[in-house]
């Protein structure tokens, strides 16, 4: 059954109860508020529905055309019922650390539909928001609108949502423009077996088999795709 979304307030959760630590930390209130400010709709959610959901995610939602909230484990739902097996698969793959997925939602009243992307949350990532010891899995999801909002750059949107480094950023942003391991070192005047080192990183980080795999995920934050 799907929940109303009467105001924010009732869709955002408090970023404290995404914790299990007493308190929260600092790192999880910068996580927190980076991902705020994004412009890429994000929802994150763990064993018990939705735990945060982005300014850009609020405003989406509360359209409900197409995607909507559900009150059940998988946080999210879609008002096309041919569509909402593969939307729970995705989004269930991610809960248990599996790879997650891509799900189609069409929407009533644009030509184009919402691109949904479940990631799972490991350790690394799960640092960001202070969550120790969770007792359940969590998922990241990015819902890709097709038509873009750039208010922030690609390299915050690397940074916010993967957890990439300052550097990370500026060598995915290499790759994705084309450059080899070899001419990113020459560019940033770093030595090649580091630049290497960086490029796994960005791919760990990023939940990515492969530079194909990281190009794709890197047009959907940049509004390529």
């Amino acid at each position: 059954m799907d929940g109303s979304m009467s105001s924010g307030q009732q869709l955002r959760r408090n970023e404290a109860a995404v914790s299990t630590t007493p308190g929260g930390g600092l790192l999880a209130a910068l996580g927190f508020t980076a991902l705020s400010a994004m412009p890429l709709p994000l929802v994150l959610i763990g064993p018990r529905g939705i735990a945060f959901v982005n300014d850009a995610g609020e405003e989406l939602l509360a359209r409900r055309d197409g995607l909507c909230v559900s009150e059940g484990r998988h946080g999210l739902a879609t008002t096309m019922p041919h569509e909402a097996q593969q939307l729970r698969t995705v989004i269930g793959s991610a809960l248990i650390g599996g790879p997650g997925g891509l799900a189609p939602v069409t929407r009533q009243h644009a030509a184009l539909p919402l691109l949904i992307e479940a990631l799972p949350l490991d350790e690394q990532r799960l640092k960001l928001f202070d969550i120790g010891n969770p007792s359940g899995g969590f998922a990241l999801v990015l819902i890709r609108d097709p038509q873009p909002v750039r208010s922030a750059t690609t390299r915050d949107a690397l940074i916010a949502v993967y957890g990439l480094t300052e550097a990370e950023a500026c060598v995915a942003e290499a790759i994705a423009s084309g450059r080899n391991a070899k001419q990113i070192a020459s560019r940033r005047n770093v030595s090649l077996p580091t630049v290497r080192s960086q490029i796994r990183q960005v791919l760990s980080k990023t939940a990515s088999r492969d530079q194909r795999e990281f190009l794709r995920r890197f047009s959907w934050l940049s509004g390529a795709a």
